[in-house]
Parts: C-alpha cells; sequence; structure tokens
C-alpha cells in the first residue's frame, strides 16, 4: 500500500486539530502550519468533511474540528477517505483484473496482508499520534 501525498497531508491536518479539540481551526492556518498547499488543504478538507471526520464552521470564528474525539478515529479512516480502501494489489481490489484468479496460490497472500493491513490502521487512533 502506497500512502499518497494527500493522505500525509490530511493525518497532519487531523493531528493538528487533535491536538487543539473543539477549537476550530482556518483551513488556512492549516496550510501554513503543516506546509499544505492551501488549495489542496481545502480540497482535503472536503474529503474529511465528506467523510464525517471533522464538522466545518462557517463565520468569522469558523475552521474545522474533528467530528468525534480522536480516539475514536483511525488512520484507516482518515486514509478511506483521501485514497479509499488500501490494498497492496490490484487483484485484491478488483477479481477481474487477473484470468488467474482462481488457480494464483499468490492471491490468498495478498488478500492476508490486505486484512493485517487494515486491521492494523484500524488500531491506530488519531490520538495515539497526536501530542
Amino acid at each position: 500500500m502506497e500512502v499518497k501525498r494527500r493522505t500525509d497531508y490530511a493525518i497532519r491536518m487531523m493531528t493538528r486539530m487533535a491536538n487543539t479539540p473543539g477549537t476550530p481551526m482556518s483551513v488556512k492556518v492549516m496550510s501554513q502550519a503543516d506546509d499544505v498547499p492551501y488549495q489542496f488543504a481545502r480540497a482535503i478538507q472536503r474529503n474529511l468533511a465528506d467523510a464525517n471526520l471533522i464538522k466545518v464552521i462557517r463565520g468569522a470564528r469558523g475552521g474545522a474540528i474533528l467530528s468525534r474525539p480522536a480516539d475514536q478515529i483511525s488512520l484507516l479512516d482518515i486514509i478511506k477517505s483521501t485514497q479509499g480502501k488500501p490494498d497492496c494489489s490490484p487483484c485484491t481490489k478488483d477479481e477481474e483484473w487477473c484470468q488467474r484468479l482462481g488457480s494464483c496460490s499468490v492471491h490468498q497472500v495478498w488478500k492476508k496482508l490486505d486484512a493485517l493491513t487494515i486491521k492494523y490502521l484500524e488500531s491506530v487512533k488519531l490520538s495515539d499520534i497526536s501530542d
């Protein structure tokens, strides 16, 4: 599984929000503090809001806050919001990708690796990686 730049930025932004729970933080502040290009940070904020990981509060004192406590948000939640469900091989994502699916012994190895990866990412909570 490759962690895309969008996902890395999203984790940085989510960690910053976890460090100041309940305090709305503007996307401009996050983009500057976390070295994320502003337009990219806005798009990531939309991904996170669409996934119900953050709430966006409009207005002069607005910004983004976590939608639930940091110990209830996993790295898997963040990854899925920005790049979809992680997988290590196209054959575990799309069963029609390979003609050898029924006869390939390696396919089961990739499926187990995916399961282990997902289980681990589910176990790591945002609170584990924030200050």
